[in-house]
């Protein structure tokens, strides 16, 4: 698997994705399509493509955006947030895709802790990040009464190093999503 930053023409694609029955929640809301492009495609953003054979297959961010508002969040973890194309979630391929992310994160940040904040009823969510090596560390309850799982992995250093160009930063603004 490959990654890159994303286009303006691979971030459209993404904002078109929808996703059946609960996981519709993922869905971009129509209100926010065309500023979630501008948001995606910003590199302060940090929105990178996952690409198998040049083909779109999913996208992951990294810093705030991986973040829900009510969970505690520090500076001890890169916080990472991802999704794969609908077609393909729900066929076994959550926990390939995520390890290839993480290995890539690994190589161009040297390594550190990873965290991901997850919908405590998203269940083929957590079994992915738990293939991967990731722990849950605690739970949340948003203000509007939906539960949260805040999960991490270890790495192989204490933390993300300083300076690194994915290093998260506190002036990105979140995604809007439907349900998040």
């Amino acid at each position: 698997m490959k990654f890159r930053q994303l286009s303006a023409l691979e971030a459209e694609a993404i904002i078109r994705w929808q996703y059946s029955d609960q996981y519709s929640v993922y869905d971009i809301s129509d209100a926010s399509k065309e500023s979630s492009v501008d948001y995606m495609t910003d590199p302060g953003s940090r929105f990178f493509g996952a690409y198998e054979d040049e083909e779109l297959v999913g996208f992951f961010s990294i810093g705030i955006d991986g973040q829900v508002p009510g969970g505690l969040y520090d500076g001890s973890a890169l916080d990472i947030g991802a999704g794969m194309r609908p077609d393909l979630v729900g066929k076994q391929g959550g926990g390939r895709f995520l390890q290839s992310v993480l290995e890539f994160l690994e190589t161009e940040t040297g390594g550190g802790n990873f965290r991901a904040t997850i919908a405590s009823w998203n269940e083929r969510a957590l079994r992915a990040v738990s293939a991967v090596g990731f722990i849950p560390q605690t739970t949340f309850i948003r203000s509007d009464g939906k539960q949260f799982t805040i999960v991490v992995r270890a790495g192989g250093s204490p933390s993300t190093p300083p300076n690194t160009p994915l290093q998260p930063t506190s002036s990105a603004r979140r995604l809007p999503l439907k349900g998040k």
